[in-house]
Protein backbone atom coordinates (compact mmCIF):
# COMPACT_ATOMS: atom_id res chain seq x y z
CA UNK A 1 0.00 0.00 0.00
CA UNK A 2 1.33 3.31 -0.67
CA UNK A 3 2.27 5.86 1.97
CA UNK A 4 -0.04 8.51 -0.15
CA UNK A 5 -3.86 8.21 0.75
CA UNK A 6 -5.40 5.41 -0.67
CA UNK A 7 -8.88 6.88 0.44
CA UNK A 8 -9.16 9.55 -2.25
CA UNK A 9 -12.70 10.11 -3.52
CA UNK A 10 -15.33 7.18 -4.45
CA UNK A 11 -18.62 6.40 -3.71
CA UNK A 12 -19.78 2.86 -1.99
CA UNK A 13 -23.34 1.65 -2.70
CA UNK A 14 -25.12 -0.75 -1.02
CA UNK A 15 -24.93 -3.51 -3.35
CA UNK A 16 -20.52 -3.30 -2.92
CA UNK A 17 -21.54 -3.66 0.96
CA UNK A 18 -22.79 -7.44 0.54
CA UNK A 19 -19.17 -8.79 0.63
CA UNK A 20 -17.90 -6.39 3.29
CA UNK A 21 -16.77 -7.21 6.81
CA UNK A 22 -19.37 -7.07 9.23
CA UNK A 23 -18.13 -5.33 12.34
CA UNK A 24 -19.99 -6.53 15.34
CA UNK A 25 -20.02 -4.14 18.69
CA UNK A 26 -20.47 -5.49 21.71
CA UNK A 27 -21.84 -3.12 25.08
CA UNK A 28 -20.06 -4.00 28.38
CA UNK A 29 -22.57 -4.97 30.88
CA UNK A 30 -23.19 -2.12 33.42
CA UNK A 31 -25.60 -2.63 35.84
CA UNK A 32 -27.36 -4.75 33.73
CA UNK A 33 -28.98 -1.77 31.44
CA UNK A 34 -28.48 0.55 28.70
CA UNK A 35 -29.21 4.84 27.42
CA UNK A 36 -32.84 4.90 25.77
CA UNK A 37 -34.01 8.32 24.79
CA UNK A 38 -37.88 8.68 26.01
CA UNK A 39 -39.18 10.40 22.97
CA UNK A 40 -42.33 11.12 24.88
CA UNK A 41 -40.63 13.20 27.63
CA UNK A 42 -37.35 13.97 26.14
CA UNK A 43 -35.66 12.81 29.00
CA UNK A 44 -32.77 10.46 28.82
CA UNK A 45 -33.32 6.74 30.43
CA UNK A 46 -30.82 4.84 32.41
CA UNK A 47 -27.40 5.51 31.38
CA UNK A 48 -25.65 3.48 28.76
CA UNK A 49 -22.88 0.87 29.84
CA UNK A 50 -19.59 1.32 28.49
CA UNK A 51 -19.46 -0.14 24.62
CA UNK A 52 -16.13 -2.48 23.49
CA UNK A 53 -14.19 -2.27 20.54
CA UNK A 54 -15.48 -3.72 17.54
CA UNK A 55 -14.41 -7.38 16.69
CA UNK A 56 -14.39 -8.29 12.74
CA UNK A 57 -17.07 -11.41 12.04
CA UNK A 58 -17.90 -13.39 8.65
CA UNK A 59 -18.50 -10.92 5.87
CA UNK A 60 -22.76 -10.80 6.10
CA UNK A 61 -24.94 -12.72 3.99
CA UNK A 62 -27.66 -11.41 1.90
CA UNK A 63 -31.01 -11.40 4.10
CA UNK A 64 -34.78 -10.86 3.70
CA UNK A 65 -34.83 -7.12 2.84
CA UNK A 66 -38.71 -6.94 4.85
CA UNK A 67 -41.13 -8.92 6.43
CA UNK A 68 -43.69 -10.84 4.63
CA UNK A 69 -45.81 -8.19 2.37
CA UNK A 70 -48.89 -6.74 4.73
CA UNK A 71 -46.63 -7.33 8.06
CA UNK A 72 -45.21 -4.43 9.77
CA UNK A 73 -41.42 -4.35 10.54
CA UNK A 74 -39.19 -1.53 11.54
CA UNK A 75 -36.62 1.22 9.35
CA UNK A 76 -33.22 3.19 10.13
CA UNK A 77 -32.84 6.47 9.86
CA UNK A 78 -30.56 8.91 10.52
CA UNK A 79 -31.84 11.10 13.29
CA UNK A 80 -32.32 15.09 12.69
CA UNK A 81 -30.53 14.72 9.21
CA UNK A 82 -32.19 14.18 5.53
CA UNK A 83 -31.57 10.93 4.13
CA UNK A 84 -28.17 11.25 2.17
CA UNK A 85 -26.46 13.68 4.81
CA UNK A 86 -22.85 12.82 5.48
CA UNK A 87 -21.60 12.23 8.69
CA UNK A 88 -18.16 14.38 9.20
CA UNK A 89 -15.48 13.48 11.01
CA UNK A 90 -11.83 14.86 11.67
CA UNK A 91 -8.76 12.76 12.11
CA UNK A 92 -7.81 12.36 16.22
CA UNK A 93 -11.41 13.05 17.33
CA UNK A 94 -15.01 11.71 17.80
CA UNK A 95 -17.99 11.58 16.36
CA UNK A 96 -21.32 11.16 17.69
CA UNK A 97 -24.50 10.59 15.97
CA UNK A 98 -27.99 9.34 16.41
CA UNK A 99 -29.09 6.25 14.90
CA UNK A 100 -33.04 5.93 15.21
CA UNK A 101 -35.09 2.73 14.96
CA UNK A 102 -38.50 3.03 14.08
CA UNK A 103 -40.74 0.25 14.70
CA UNK A 104 -43.99 0.19 12.74
CA UNK A 105 -47.15 -0.36 14.26
CA UNK A 106 -47.90 -4.02 15.46
CA UNK A 107 -44.11 -5.04 15.11
CA UNK A 108 -43.32 -5.96 18.72
CA UNK A 109 -39.45 -8.06 18.16
CA UNK A 110 -36.20 -6.49 19.39
CA UNK A 111 -33.35 -5.60 16.68
CA UNK A 112 -30.16 -5.88 16.57
CA UNK A 113 -27.82 -3.66 15.22
CA UNK A 114 -24.14 -3.59 13.67
CA UNK A 115 -22.12 -2.06 11.96
CA UNK A 116 -20.25 -3.26 8.45
CA UNK A 117 -17.38 -1.46 6.78
CA UNK A 118 -14.82 -2.28 4.09
CA UNK A 119 -11.39 -2.58 5.43
CA UNK A 120 -10.06 0.89 3.85
CA UNK A 121 -13.41 2.05 5.21
CA UNK A 122 -12.23 1.07 8.99
CA UNK A 123 -9.07 1.88 9.15
CA UNK A 124 -7.83 3.54 12.45
CA UNK A 125 -11.25 3.54 13.00
CA UNK A 126 -13.00 2.71 16.11
CA UNK A 127 -16.87 2.18 16.40
CA UNK A 128 -19.26 2.03 18.70
CA UNK A 129 -23.07 1.82 19.98
CA UNK A 130 -24.51 2.98 22.76
CA UNK A 131 -26.73 -0.64 22.61
CA UNK A 132 -26.86 -3.48 20.09
CA UNK A 133 -29.71 -5.02 21.07
CA UNK A 134 -32.72 -2.06 20.89
CA UNK A 135 -36.42 -3.15 22.46
CA UNK A 136 -39.49 -1.80 20.55
CA UNK A 137 -40.88 1.28 21.77
CA UNK A 138 -44.11 2.10 23.48
CA UNK A 139 -47.18 2.68 21.25
CA UNK A 140 -47.08 6.46 21.66
CA UNK A 141 -43.26 6.48 20.96
CA UNK A 142 -42.47 3.70 18.43
CA UNK A 143 -38.58 5.20 17.97
CA UNK A 144 -35.52 4.45 19.65
CA UNK A 145 -32.49 6.25 19.21
CA UNK A 146 -28.90 4.40 19.76
CA UNK A 147 -25.86 6.72 19.68
CA UNK A 148 -22.89 5.69 17.26
CA UNK A 149 -19.76 6.78 18.11
CA UNK A 150 -17.22 7.17 15.48
CA UNK A 151 -13.78 8.02 16.68
CA UNK A 152 -10.41 8.21 13.69
CA UNK A 153 -6.88 7.92 15.27
CA UNK A 154 -4.14 9.90 13.84
CA UNK A 155 -2.16 6.73 11.94
CA UNK A 156 1.59 7.02 11.07
CA UNK A 157 0.91 8.76 7.43
CA UNK A 158 -0.91 11.90 6.58
CA UNK A 159 -4.53 11.29 5.07
CA UNK A 160 -6.18 13.64 2.65
CA UNK A 161 -9.84 14.61 3.05
CA UNK A 162 -11.54 12.10 1.63
CA UNK A 163 -14.91 9.82 1.90
CA UNK A 164 -15.57 6.32 3.35
CA UNK A 165 -19.00 4.45 3.67
CA UNK A 166 -20.58 2.67 6.72
CA UNK A 167 -23.81 0.77 6.68
CA UNK A 168 -25.83 0.50 10.10
CA UNK A 169 -27.37 -3.09 10.06
CA UNK A 170 -30.65 -3.71 12.06
CA UNK A 171 -31.58 -7.61 12.04
CA UNK A 172 -34.94 -9.41 13.58
CA UNK A 173 -35.71 -12.84 12.89
CA UNK A 174 -35.90 -12.69 8.77
CA UNK A 175 -35.82 -9.31 8.44
CA UNK A 176 -32.89 -7.44 8.03
CA UNK A 177 -32.31 -3.40 6.89
CA UNK A 178 -29.48 -1.35 6.19
CA UNK A 179 -29.12 2.59 6.47
CA UNK A 180 -25.79 3.17 4.45
CA UNK A 181 -23.71 6.28 6.19
CA UNK A 182 -21.31 8.43 3.75
CA UNK A 183 -18.50 9.52 6.00
CA UNK A 184 -16.71 13.02 4.99
CA UNK A 185 -13.23 12.94 6.57
CA UNK A 186 -10.73 15.27 7.27
CA UNK A 187 -6.82 15.75 8.27
CA UNK A 188 -5.77 16.30 11.95
CA UNK A 189 -5.32 20.46 11.46
CA UNK A 190 -2.12 20.61 12.47
CA UNK A 191 1.86 20.19 10.46
CA UNK A 192 3.50 17.20 9.53
CA UNK A 193 7.04 17.45 11.27
CA UNK A 194 10.07 15.68 9.81
CA UNK A 195 13.44 15.91 11.72
CA UNK A 196 16.59 16.09 9.41
CA UNK A 197 19.60 14.45 11.14
CA UNK A 198 23.12 13.13 10.42
CA UNK A 199 26.26 15.04 8.72
CA UNK A 200 27.31 17.36 6.10
CA UNK A 201 25.53 15.25 3.06
CA UNK A 202 22.34 16.35 4.95
CA UNK A 203 22.76 19.51 5.96
CA UNK A 204 24.41 20.35 2.92
CA UNK A 205 27.07 20.61 0.78
CA UNK A 206 26.39 21.57 -2.57
CA UNK A 207 29.00 24.45 -2.79
CA UNK A 208 26.52 26.17 -4.55
CA UNK A 209 23.79 25.72 -7.44
CA UNK A 210 20.86 27.05 -5.56
CA UNK A 211 18.68 28.56 -7.30
CA UNK A 212 15.61 29.64 -5.36
CA UNK A 213 14.30 32.48 -7.88
CA UNK A 214 10.52 32.41 -8.56
CA UNK A 215 10.10 29.00 -10.72
CA UNK A 216 13.32 27.87 -9.26
CA UNK A 217 14.04 24.00 -8.25
CA UNK A 218 15.18 25.63 -4.75
CA UNK A 219 12.54 28.14 -4.64
CA UNK A 220 10.69 28.25 -1.01
CA UNK A 221 7.20 27.03 -0.42
CA UNK A 222 4.48 28.77 1.65
CA UNK A 223 3.28 25.53 3.20
CA UNK A 224 6.79 24.34 3.70
CA UNK A 225 8.19 25.89 7.36
CA UNK A 226 10.96 24.55 9.31
CA UNK A 227 13.05 25.71 12.66
CA UNK A 228 14.71 28.41 12.44
CA UNK A 229 17.83 26.93 14.32
CA UNK A 230 20.99 28.73 15.31
CA UNK A 231 24.46 27.69 13.55
CA UNK A 232 26.71 24.79 15.30
CA UNK A 233 27.44 25.80 18.93
CA UNK A 234 29.80 23.45 20.33
CA UNK A 235 30.17 25.37 23.70
CA UNK A 236 29.53 23.66 27.07
CA UNK A 237 25.89 23.22 27.27
CA UNK A 238 24.65 24.25 23.80
CA UNK A 239 23.12 20.67 22.88
CA UNK A 240 20.45 20.95 25.87
CA UNK A 241 20.21 24.71 25.56
CA UNK A 242 16.91 25.94 23.68
CA UNK A 243 18.54 29.96 23.06
CA UNK A 244 21.77 28.71 21.56
CA UNK A 245 19.37 26.50 19.46
CA UNK A 246 16.39 28.37 18.56
CA UNK A 247 16.25 31.62 17.05
CA UNK A 248 13.44 33.87 18.97
CA UNK A 249 11.26 33.70 15.55
CA UNK A 250 10.91 29.94 16.00
CA UNK A 251 9.16 29.29 12.60
CA UNK A 252 10.33 30.83 8.69
CA UNK A 253 9.53 29.78 5.67
CA UNK A 254 11.95 27.02 5.03
CA UNK A 255 14.86 27.79 2.48
CA UNK A 256 18.42 26.52 1.83
CA UNK A 257 20.49 26.50 3.74
CA UNK A 258 18.04 24.86 6.37
CA UNK A 259 20.85 24.70 9.20
CA UNK A 260 21.31 28.51 8.60
CA UNK A 261 19.44 30.68 10.68
CA UNK A 262 17.22 33.28 8.70
CA UNK A 263 18.31 36.80 11.03
CA UNK A 264 15.58 39.08 12.21
CA UNK A 265 14.53 40.98 10.12
CA UNK A 266 16.34 39.63 7.20
CA UNK A 267 13.96 38.70 3.97
CA UNK A 268 16.02 35.49 2.98
CA UNK A 269 19.01 33.21 3.60
CA UNK A 270 22.81 33.80 2.50
CA UNK A 271 24.31 31.28 1.10
CA UNK A 272 24.44 29.39 -1.52
CA UNK A 273 24.78 25.47 -0.74
CA UNK A 274 21.71 23.49 -0.34
CA UNK A 275 20.87 20.04 0.91
CA UNK A 276 18.02 17.23 -0.06
CA UNK A 277 15.70 18.51 3.16
CA UNK A 278 13.66 21.00 0.98
CA UNK A 279 12.90 18.89 -1.76
CA UNK A 280 12.20 16.10 0.45
CA UNK A 281 9.47 18.37 2.08
CA UNK A 282 8.07 19.56 -1.52
CA UNK A 283 7.76 15.84 -2.56
CA UNK A 284 5.86 15.30 0.63
CA UNK A 285 3.36 17.87 -0.09
CA UNK A 286 1.41 15.59 -2.47
CA UNK A 287 0.19 13.32 0.01
CA UNK A 288 -0.63 15.92 2.80
CA UNK A 289 -2.95 19.24 3.26
CA UNK A 290 -0.98 20.36 5.99
CA UNK A 291 1.74 22.59 6.09
CA UNK A 292 5.08 20.89 6.87
CA UNK A 293 7.66 21.74 9.47
CA UNK A 294 11.47 20.45 9.05
CA UNK A 295 13.10 20.10 11.90
CA UNK A 296 17.53 20.86 11.01
CA UNK A 297 19.56 18.71 13.64
CA UNK A 298 22.64 17.49 10.82
CA UNK A 299 26.16 18.72 11.26
CA UNK A 300 29.33 17.80 9.36
CA UNK A 301 32.13 15.51 9.57
CA UNK A 302 30.33 14.14 13.03
CA UNK A 303 29.61 10.48 13.77
CA UNK A 304 29.78 7.70 16.50
CA UNK A 305 33.29 7.68 16.43
CA UNK A 306 35.02 9.37 19.74
CA UNK A 307 36.05 13.17 18.26
CA UNK A 308 38.73 15.08 19.46
CA UNK A 309 36.76 17.80 19.04
CA UNK A 310 33.88 18.93 20.95
CA UNK A 311 31.35 18.93 19.06
CA UNK A 312 29.91 15.69 19.97
CA UNK A 313 28.42 12.52 18.46
CA UNK A 314 25.29 11.11 17.27
CA UNK A 315 25.47 7.86 20.05
CA UNK A 316 22.22 8.02 21.97
CA UNK A 317 23.95 5.77 25.26
CA UNK A 318 27.20 5.63 26.47
CA UNK A 319 28.65 1.85 25.83
CA UNK A 320 32.34 2.43 27.30
CA UNK A 321 33.44 -0.10 23.97
CA UNK A 322 35.96 0.26 21.57
CA UNK A 323 36.64 3.54 20.62
CA UNK A 324 33.22 5.00 20.67
CA UNK A 325 32.59 8.46 22.03
CA UNK A 326 31.33 8.46 25.08
CA UNK A 327 28.97 11.43 25.02
CA UNK A 328 25.67 12.51 23.23
CA UNK A 329 25.26 15.38 22.44
CA UNK A 330 24.05 15.32 18.52
CA UNK A 331 21.09 12.86 19.95
CA UNK A 332 20.05 15.33 23.14
CA UNK A 333 20.46 18.42 20.39
CA UNK A 334 18.00 16.40 17.68
CA UNK A 335 15.70 15.69 21.21
CA UNK A 336 15.44 19.38 21.78
CA UNK A 337 14.93 20.74 18.35
CA UNK A 338 12.61 18.10 17.64
CA UNK A 339 10.13 18.91 21.01
CA UNK A 340 10.45 22.49 20.14
CA UNK A 341 8.57 22.14 16.70
CA UNK A 342 5.85 19.93 17.98
CA UNK A 343 5.00 21.95 21.01
CA UNK A 344 5.12 25.16 19.39
CA UNK A 345 3.53 24.32 16.27
CA UNK A 346 1.30 21.10 17.80
CA UNK A 347 2.59 18.91 14.82
CA UNK A 348 2.92 15.55 14.27
CA UNK A 349 6.24 13.40 13.76
CA UNK A 350 5.78 12.08 10.73
CA UNK A 351 9.59 10.63 9.97
CA UNK A 352 13.09 11.05 10.63
CA UNK A 353 15.25 11.15 7.40
CA UNK A 354 19.29 10.29 7.87
CA UNK A 355 22.91 11.18 5.94
CA UNK A 356 25.26 9.17 8.08
CA UNK A 357 28.58 7.12 7.24
CA UNK A 358 31.41 8.61 6.00
CA UNK A 359 33.06 9.76 9.49
CA UNK A 360 32.45 6.60 10.45
CA UNK A 361 34.14 4.28 8.21
CA UNK A 362 37.57 6.09 7.61
CA UNK A 363 39.93 3.76 6.41
CA UNK A 364 42.34 6.10 6.49
CA UNK A 365 42.05 6.14 10.47
CA UNK A 366 43.42 3.33 12.54
CA UNK A 367 40.19 3.32 14.85
CA UNK A 368 38.11 3.21 11.57
CA UNK A 369 37.58 -0.66 11.20
CA UNK A 370 37.67 -0.56 15.15
CA UNK A 371 34.59 1.64 15.48
CA UNK A 372 32.67 0.19 12.60
CA UNK A 373 32.49 -3.02 14.29
CA UNK A 374 29.46 -1.46 16.30
CA UNK A 375 28.29 0.95 13.71
CA UNK A 376 25.40 -1.46 13.28
CA UNK A 377 24.69 -1.64 17.07
CA UNK A 378 24.28 2.21 16.93
CA UNK A 379 22.41 2.75 14.83
CA UNK A 380 19.47 0.94 16.03
CA UNK A 381 20.05 2.33 19.61
CA UNK A 382 19.94 5.55 17.92
CA UNK A 383 16.48 5.10 15.70
CA UNK A 384 15.46 3.47 19.10
CA UNK A 385 15.99 6.59 21.65
CA UNK A 386 14.31 8.91 19.03
CA UNK A 387 11.18 6.93 18.61
CA UNK A 388 11.05 6.59 22.34
CA UNK A 389 12.33 9.42 23.74
CA UNK A 390 11.22 12.24 21.38
CA UNK A 391 8.50 14.56 23.03
CA UNK A 392 5.01 13.43 22.70
CA UNK A 393 2.54 14.58 20.04
CA UNK A 394 -1.17 14.46 19.77
CA UNK A 395 -1.24 10.44 19.41
CA UNK A 396 -0.48 10.49 22.87
CA UNK A 397 2.71 8.65 24.66
CA UNK A 398 1.63 5.23 22.53
CA UNK A 399 3.28 6.55 19.92
CA UNK A 400 6.50 6.85 21.86
CA UNK A 401 8.32 3.13 21.47
CA UNK A 402 11.61 1.99 19.87
CA UNK A 403 9.46 -0.03 17.30
CA UNK A 404 6.60 3.28 16.95
CA UNK A 405 5.46 3.23 13.04
CA UNK A 406 7.52 6.41 13.21
CA UNK A 407 9.46 5.98 9.53
CA UNK A 408 13.21 6.20 9.46
CA UNK A 409 15.12 6.42 6.68
CA UNK A 410 18.94 6.50 5.82
CA UNK A 411 20.75 7.35 2.66
CA UNK A 412 23.76 5.43 0.69
CA UNK A 413 27.10 7.49 0.63
CA UNK A 414 28.64 9.24 -2.48
CA UNK A 415 30.43 6.91 -5.22
CA UNK A 416 31.45 10.01 -7.48
CA UNK A 417 34.26 10.28 -9.61
CA UNK A 418 35.82 13.56 -10.77
CA UNK A 419 39.33 15.42 -11.26
CA UNK A 420 39.22 15.79 -7.61
CA UNK A 421 38.81 12.47 -6.63
CA UNK A 422 37.29 8.70 -6.92
CA UNK A 423 34.56 7.26 -4.15
CA UNK A 424 33.28 4.98 -6.55
CA UNK A 425 34.60 1.99 -4.79
CA UNK A 426 34.39 1.65 -0.93
CA UNK A 427 37.52 0.28 1.30
CA UNK A 428 36.71 -2.44 3.89
CA UNK A 429 35.53 0.01 6.48
CA UNK A 430 33.24 1.75 4.35
CA UNK A 431 31.77 -1.93 3.15
CA UNK A 432 30.55 -2.95 6.49
CA UNK A 433 28.72 0.35 6.71
CA UNK A 434 27.05 0.79 3.66
CA UNK A 435 26.17 -3.06 4.41
CA UNK A 436 24.52 -1.64 7.45
CA UNK A 437 22.36 1.08 5.66
CA UNK A 438 21.43 -1.36 2.87
CA UNK A 439 20.29 -4.05 5.51
CA UNK A 440 18.44 -1.23 8.18
CA UNK A 441 14.74 -3.07 7.82
CA UNK A 442 16.25 -5.87 9.22
CA UNK A 443 17.34 -3.95 12.58
CA UNK A 444 14.27 -2.39 13.34
CA UNK A 445 10.54 -2.30 11.69
CA UNK A 446 9.44 1.01 9.65
CA UNK A 447 13.35 1.06 8.69
CA UNK A 448 14.40 1.37 5.00
CA UNK A 449 17.55 2.96 2.87
CA UNK A 450 17.27 5.10 -0.12
CA UNK A 451 19.74 4.59 -3.01
CA UNK A 452 22.00 6.99 -3.94
CA UNK A 453 24.88 5.16 -5.92
CA UNK A 454 23.69 6.56 -9.58
CA UNK A 455 23.95 9.92 -8.30
CA UNK A 456 27.48 10.83 -9.76
CA UNK A 457 28.92 12.31 -12.46
CA UNK A 458 28.92 12.99 -15.35
CA UNK A 459 24.71 12.90 -14.87
CA UNK A 460 24.88 14.53 -11.85
CA UNK A 461 27.32 16.76 -10.21
CA UNK A 462 29.89 16.41 -6.74
CA UNK A 463 29.58 19.12 -4.42
CA UNK A 464 32.33 21.03 -2.04
CA UNK A 465 35.52 19.48 -1.84
CA UNK A 466 35.57 16.55 -3.85
CA UNK A 467 33.02 13.59 -4.36
CA UNK A 468 32.54 12.68 -1.10
CA UNK A 469 29.73 15.13 -1.16
CA UNK A 470 26.84 15.51 -3.50
CA UNK A 471 25.86 18.32 -5.70
CA UNK A 472 23.12 20.34 -6.07
CA UNK A 473 21.52 18.62 -8.66
CA UNK A 474 22.01 15.27 -6.88
CA UNK A 475 20.54 17.04 -3.39
CA UNK A 476 17.43 17.76 -5.52
CA UNK A 477 17.05 13.91 -6.31
CA UNK A 478 17.83 12.89 -3.30
CA UNK A 479 15.07 14.25 -1.49
CA UNK A 480 12.28 13.18 -3.83
CA UNK A 481 13.86 9.60 -3.07
CA UNK A 482 14.21 10.11 0.58
CA UNK A 483 10.45 10.51 0.72
CA UNK A 484 9.26 7.00 -1.83
CA UNK A 485 11.56 5.16 1.02
CA UNK A 486 10.05 6.78 3.40
CA UNK A 487 6.28 5.79 2.34
CA UNK A 488 8.14 2.41 1.73
CA UNK A 489 8.81 2.20 5.16
CA UNK A 490 5.99 2.98 6.98
CA UNK A 491 4.15 0.22 4.67
CA UNK A 492 6.95 -2.44 5.41
CA UNK A 493 5.14 -3.85 8.10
Amino acid sequence: MQFQTIYSAFTVNRARFLATVSMALFLTACDGSSSVTDKSTGEPGTPAAPSTPIVPTAPSQPTTPSAPAGEPDFELVLTGAAPGTPVAITEGTASKTLISTQFLEGFDKSVSLSVEGRAVDLEDLSIALSETMVVPGTETNPVRDVELTLRLAIGARPILPHQRTLTVVGTSGAVTKRLVLDIDVSPVPKPDVYLLIGQSNMSGASGGGKNAGPGGPDEPHPRIRQLNVKGDDDSSGAHTSRSLNVMPQVFVRAEDPLHKPLPSGASSKEGLSIGPGLSFAKAALEDTTQDIILVPAAWGDTGFCRELRPRGSWNAVVRNVGDLSNETRLYQRALLRTAVAIEESGGILRGIIMHQGEKDASDEDSKGLDCVQYYAENLRLLISALRKNIVADLRGPEWRDPEAAIPFVIGTMSRGVDERGDYSQFGPAKSVVDGVHRNVAGLLPYAAYSNFDDLVPPGYDCGAGDCIHFGASAYREMGRRYYMALRDAVDSE
